[in-house]
C-alpha cells in the first residue's frame, strides 16, 4: 500500500502538467490556424506584396515574391531552416532593388510608394518569425508532452500492477476466509452430533 501510495503522489503532479502542456498546445494551434490567426496574416501580407508588384513594368520585384511563397509552402511542409534563409535571401534581393522599380511611381494611384512597399514586406517577414516560433513551441510541447505520457503510463502500468497483486490476494484472502469458515461449521456440527449422541445415551 506505501509503494501504491508513492505512485499515486507521483502521477498527480505529471496529470497536472500533461493537462497544462495539452492546454497550451491548443492554444498555440488556434493562434497559428484560427480566424485571425498568423497563417492568415502572413497571407494577407503576402498577397498585399503579389499586388504591389504584379503590374509593374518589370516583373523582376514580382518573380521575387513568387520565390519568397514556394519558399515558405517548402518550410511549412519540411519544416527545414534552409527554406527560412531562402526567403531572407529573396527578401534582401528585393529591399536592394525595390527603389530601382518604385521611384518613378511616388505618385501613382494605383500603387503604393516605396516605404509602404518595404513596410508591407517586414510585416510579412516579422510574421513569419511570429509563426517559426509558435511552430517551435508547438513541437516542444509536443516532445514534452510524449515524454509526460510516457511517465504517465509507468506510473499507470504500476498500479495495475499493484491492482492485480491487491486482486490475487483479496482472492486468496477470502478463500482463506471460506475454508476456516468451513472447517469451523464442520468442526462445530461434529461437536453438535458428538453432544447429541451422549445426550440420547444419557437418556
Amino acid at each position: 500500500f506505501d509503494d501504491m501510495d508513492v505512485t499515486v503522489e507521483a502521477l498527480a503532479p505529471l496529470l497536472d502538467v500533461y493537462q497544462t502542456i495539452f492546454a497550451d498546445t491548443r492554444q498555440a494551434i488556434q493562434q497559428r490556424v484560427g480566424a485571425g490567426g498568423i497563417e492568415q496574416r502572413l497571407q494577407r501580407h503576402w498577397e498585399a506584396l503579389r499586388r504591389y508588384t504584379e503590374n509593374l513594368r518589370n516583373s523582376t520585384l514580382y518573380h521575387y515574391i513568387l520565390l519568397i511563397k514556394v519558399s515558405e509552402q517548402a518550410y511549412l511542409n519540411t519544416r527545414e531552416q534552409a527554406f527560412l534563409d531562402n526567403i531572407r535571401l529573396l527578401a534582401l534581393q528585393f529591399e536592394r532593388e525595390a527603389p530601382d522599380y518604385f521611384e518613378e511611381l511616388t505618385s501613382s494611384t494605383i500603387l503604393p510608394d516605396l516605404q509602404t512597399v518595404l513596410m508591407q514586406l517586414t510585416e510579412y517577414q516579422s510574421t513569419l518569425n511570429e509563426l517559426v516560433q509558435l511552430d517551435q513551441d508547438i513541437l516542444s510541447n509536443a516532445e514534452l508532452g510524449r515524454d509526460v505520457a510516457s511517465n504517465i503510463n509507468i506510473y499507470t502500468d504500476q498500479l495495475n500492477a499493484y491492482a492485480e497483486a491487491l486482486l490475487i490476494q483479496t482472492c486468496l484472502d477470502q478463500q482463506r476466509i471460506n475454508n476456516n469458515s468451513t472447517i469451523a461449521l464442520v468442526g462445530t456440527s461434529m461437536v453438535a452430533f458428538i453432544v447429541a449422541i451422549l445426550v440420547a445415551y444419557v437418556l
